[in-house]
């Protein structure tokens, strides 16, 4: 049965289901009520299948998202210099998505869970550790994942690449945002 045909059988607008359906608001008791007469199953029966599923059995993990906060992280590693971020590189990657869902991540106006495979495949695209995309509510993360983005285009900058940033040890965000200004500095100099 397509989506078309279930939202007829149950009655539903099409803008309700699908809202329910990408997770930007969940199905209420009677929405699974009318699910479970379309598929001729008791409501209990229709939960009870619902909660057996594993992991295994999902064809890719769903992570909520802040998608203003998603934007913004990739918006930045994207900006980066020698950041390759069409969508044939994302995809080459590894990364499974087309143009418009990439314009959406990066406005801001995608739905508000993202695959899990998506934000890992963007992680490795871009070379920073998948927490980044994964944890967006960790201020952490992202200050030492920026710290060592923008540290590593400084080098690139001043024509140190070889250079990594973890090649430094445990170096705190602010100190690596110092030594990249200095960088940033002396080059200016010369």
């Amino acid at each position: 049965m397509t989506n078309v045909e279930l939202i007829k059988r149950a009655g539903f607008s099409p803008n309700y289901f699908y809202l329910r359906l990408r997770g930007d608001t969940t199905f209420d008791t009677n929405d699974i009520e009318k699910i479970a007469l379309v598929f001729n199953v008791s409501p209990a029966a229709l939960m009870t299948i619902a909660t057996s599923l594993t992991d295994e059995d999902d064809a890719d993990k769903l992570v909520a998202v802040d998608r203003l906060e998603l934007a913004r992280r990739l918006g930045f590693l994207a900006a980066g210099p020698h950041a390759d971020d069409s969508v044939l590189a994302l995809q080459a990657g590894g990364a499974a998505i087309t143009e418009e869902k990439w314009a959406a991540l990066l406005s801001a106006t995608g739905p508000r869970q993202e695959a899990h495979s998506l934000l890992t495949a963007l992680a490795g695209h871009f070379d920073v550790s998948e927490a980044y995309l994964l944890e967006l509510g960790s201020n952490e993360v992202a200050q030492r994942v920026e710290a060592e983005v923008d540290f590593q285009r400084a080098l690139t900058e001043s024509g140190a690449n070889s250079v990594a940033a973890r090649a430094l040890g445990v170096v705190s965000p602010s100190a690596l945002i110092a030594i990249t200004e200095a960088i940033r500095s002396i080059d200016r100099r010369q």
